[in-house]
């Protein structure tokens, strides 16, 4: 399925009523993938469960997927079981969790067993939750507003 899943990821952001999305074992290790789904992420407005079990497609997530998974209003479950990640994307998703709730988000069951590689990843996902008011504007706000913080 693979490049097909490309185009399908992309058109299902537009879909109304579409609440689940499993692409369990499917491969979307590549950047086109990855594009999609922050797309997906970003403009779905109904979408409430994410499966990615065995897709490999953590490392090729931006910062932008991240940045939308934290203001995301309706996605309750994110499954990225066996997607081993980066010390750098497993931050990143613990800020977008840390963001997701303070931005009043619906994100509660997170799946990501196998994600975490070293006790360094785990501590980096947790200490990541810590929002503060510049990581906020960083993220959500002005940039230049934040330097100034």
């Amino acid at each position: 399925m693979g490049i097909g899943a490309i185009s399908i990821l992309y058109n299902l952001a537009f879909s109304p009523k579409i609440s689940v999305i499993d692409f369990s074992n499917v491969p979307l290790a590549n950047k086109e993938s990855a594009e999609a789904l922050y797309k997906l992420v970003k403009i779905s407005g109904s979408l409430e469960k994410l499966i990615l079990k065995n897709t490999n497609i953590f490392n090729f997530l931006a910062e932008d997927f991240f940045i939308a998974l934290g203001e995301n209003k309706t996605l309750s479950l994110l499954n990225l079981v066996n997607t081993r990640g980066t010390s750098a994307t497993v931050g990143l998703l613990g800020k977008s969790c840390g963001m997701n709730k303070k931005k009043n988000g619906n994100l509660k069951y997170l799946s990501i067993e196998n994600v975490l590689g070293s006790y360094y990843d785990l501590s980096n996902f947790f200490s990541s939750f810590k929002i503060s008011d510049y990581s906020h504007e960083m993220w959500y706000g002005d940039k230049k507003v934040a330097k100034d913080m």
